[in-house]
């Protein structure tokens, strides 16, 4: 961020966006775990039902990766409030703001199975945060604009 500002703008310039934030949600939807499992009735009569432990849970997928968007399931639960996990002053932040390792401690808002972790995103285009563009599940729903930027960004899923 220092570097691009240092030889891409003038000593006064304004950053668009001024910064951003990544967050972090647990969530429950048996949908969700019914895209994302080998269902009974698929296995043709082999006792797939401990493949779920080959899953790859390190890597993020994204929602229109598998043809969704997280904002239709209709059993979606938040089961934790979203967090943020990482800011970013675009404006005067540098790479040694970024603490390397984090630790966060969430409660629970109810009992259930958590079926992922959901990462979505906001930038804002001030120091107040006024104006912002989101991927929060919840923000893009029921847009005019929501399926567009859904479809180009989405939300994270682990």
């Amino acid at each position: 961020m220092a570097d691009a500002r240092q030889r891409l703008g003038k000593a006064d310039c304004q950053v668009v966006p001024r910064g951003g934030a990544q967050f972090a949600q647990l969530i429950s939807s048996e949908s969700l775990a019914m895209v994302s499992s080998v269902q009974k009735q698929c296995s043709l009569g082999f006792d797939l039902s401990a493949i779920g432990c080959l899953q790859d849970t390190g890597k993020i997928f994204f929602s229109k990766q598998w043809g969704f968007r997280l904002n239709s399931l209709p059993d979606l639960q938040g089961m934790s409030e979203r967090i943020s996990i990482f800011e970013a002053d675009f404006q005067n932040g540098d790479r040694r703001d970024i603490p390397a390792i984090q630790h966060f401690k969430l409660r629970a808002l109810r009992t259930g199975v958590i079926h992922a972790v959901v990462s979505s995103w906001e930038v804002w285009s001030d120091a107040a945060k006024k104006h912002k563009i989101t991927t929060h599940p919840e923000d893009t729903k029921d847009q005019p604009w929501g399926f567009a930027r859904d479809m180009q960004w989405g939300q994270g899923l682990q």
